[in-house]
């Protein structure tokens, strides 16, 4: 009796054991996991015919992203990838709740914080997006889409990441109807640039809040100043741009107070003991203002420049010379 106890306990602990390694096995065997190829866009500088020509590069310069992707009419998590100790770009798997002959729809973004408002609507994949008022540490949001069915890919995904915004790069000088003044600027301020929007993976548009206007210091000295030439001057340094959402600035028409989008300078300028705008003394400064309607397009360099001359207002919208 005793000794069929014992063959009975030793069949149930070795079955037991081999439908533990069977699920094991079962559970490695159902594990799709995705493996992201990464290339990224470089942006297009309309100057340069050289960089026009520019193949997108194969390395991107961010080494983290986030994803979603859609089954049917659903928006899964957010979902996070980045470089694994093997320079391999990992993270997530493969939906186990369709088909592997179905087409799965993905959509990565870089250069964001977590937790993104994203949304399908009407078939489509939205997410909002707000531009940082910290233009030294400002960077582009990066966004691609790709899809696939896993039979095909077997979870192999490649990712080109574009350029979302456009990069500003502002100068500043003055024209030969200044060229008898002294021009010496302490900070310049662009006033009510539109910044937020809702981004659309599937054709590549924006949706501009008109509303979701604000202001970007672009140069600021807390003490001294720089003088203007009729040389360019740049406010920022070489290949450091503003990030700003695609769109056509409404300008200020130059009457009354300044609306719209424009810039304002906190400067001096004057001739001998003759000023025309702030005065002799060290915080005797004036400020000036100019509209500004430019035209931002998505993932290209755009160099504004601010030429001081006799164009410049005063806050009343009146002329200084």
């Amino acid at each position: 009796m005793r000794k069929l106890l014992l063959l009975t306990t030793l069949t149930t602990l070795l079955a037991w054991g081999c439908s533990n390694e069977d699920n094991e096995v079962e559970e490695v065997a159902n594990a799709r996991p995705l493996i992201f190829h990464v290339s990224e866009t470089p942006l297009d500088n309309p100057e340069s015919a050289v960089a026009r020509r520019t193949a997108p590069t194969t390395t991107a310069t961010f080494s983290s992203f986030y994803y979603r992707y859609t089954t049917g009419s659903s928006l899964n998590g957010e979902a996070n990838a980045s470089k694994n100790a093997s320079n391999q770009w990992t993270g997530g798997s493969w939906p186990d709740d369709v088909e592997t002959s179905t087409v799965v729809p993905f959509y990565a973004y870089a250069n964001v914080s977590a937790t993104r408002y994203v949304e399908i609507k009407d078939g489509k994949v939205y997410m909002d997006f707000e531009v940082d008022t910290q233009t030294n540490s400002q960077k582009d949001l990066l966004v691609a889409t790709a899809s696939d069915t896993y039979d095909h890919c077997k979870g192999n995904i490649s990712f080109n990441f574009s350029h979302a915004c456009g990069a500003v790069r502002f100068s500043i000088s003055k024209t030969t109807g200044l060229s008898d003044y002294t021009v010496r600027v302490k900070s310049v301020t662009i006033y009510n640039i539109p910044s937020s929007g809702s981004y659309c993976f599937n054709d590549g548009t924006w949706t501009i809040d008109a509303e979701g206007k604000k202001n970007f210091s672009l140069i600021s000295y807390v003490s001294g100043s720089m003088d203007v030439t009729a040389e360019k001057t740049y406010l920022s340094g070489e290949n450091h741009y503003m990030f700003l959402l695609p769109q056509t600035l409404t300008a200020w028409d130059k009457t009354g107070t300044p609306t719209n989008a424009h810039v304002e300078i906190e400067c001096k300028i004057f001739n001998g003991e003759t000023y025309k705008v702030g005065g002799a003394g060290t915080n005797e400064w004036g400020k000036a203002y100019l509209p500004l309607g430019i035209t931002i397009e998505k993932g290209k360099i755009h160099p504004v420049n601010i030429s001081m001359g006799t164009a410049l207002r005063d806050v009343s919208g009146n002329k200084y010379f």
